[in-house]
């Protein structure tokens, strides 16, 4: 998949390390073809937006890179009705919490587009939105020690009417 993250449009026979088996290489490229991974249009094979996402963090030398976690939260508000919306939570640890509508962007996703998809998901609405800042947190255990962290891009949304 490292030729295909550095280089779309390939043939089979350019896709093929030279020493493999064609029988093995062949029913691994077709099952990540089933798998929505790489798609194959006029004999081209090319990495899919999921293959894309998978591959993000991977040099084009087969280098693995561990990947960053980030968030985003989408504060919805209705200004005419003076509303806030928010998502309840239903599973541990945050069940039955309230918070903003948030979501992992996924790796390869534009931040942009990932938080308009997630909303119209969510929420079943189409909003105006005004990117506002970017959050950095960092998590602790109760000794102070860090454990981890996350990145937020925060957004604001106007919408009228009803959900």
């Amino acid at each position: 998949m490292t030729k295909l993250y550095t280089t779309n449009d390939l043939k089979y026979s350019d896709l093929k390390e030279f020493k493999m088996d064609n029988t093995l290489f062949n029913y691994h490229l077709q099952h990540l073809v089933k798998s929505g991974y790489i798609e194959n249009i006029n004999g081209k094979y090319s990495l899919t937006r999921d293959g894309n996402s998978i591959t993000s963090n991977i040099t084009n030398t087969g280098i693995i890179f561990p990947k960053f976690v980030c968030r985003f939260q989408l504060y919805v508000i209705d200004k005419e009705n003076n509303r806030v919306l928010f998502q309840k939570w239903n599973r541990k640890p945050w069940k039955n919490n309230f918070t903003p509508i948030s979501s992992k962007l996924l790796y390869g996703t534009n931040s942009n587009e990932r938080a308009s998809d997630r909303i119209k998901e969510k929420a079943g609405i189409e909003v105006e939105m005004k990117t506002i800042g970017v959050l950095r947190q960092f998590i602790a255990n109760t000794k102070g020690e860090f454990l981890d962290e996350n990145m937020y891009f925060i957004w604001v949304l106007l919408w009228r009417g009803c959900i």
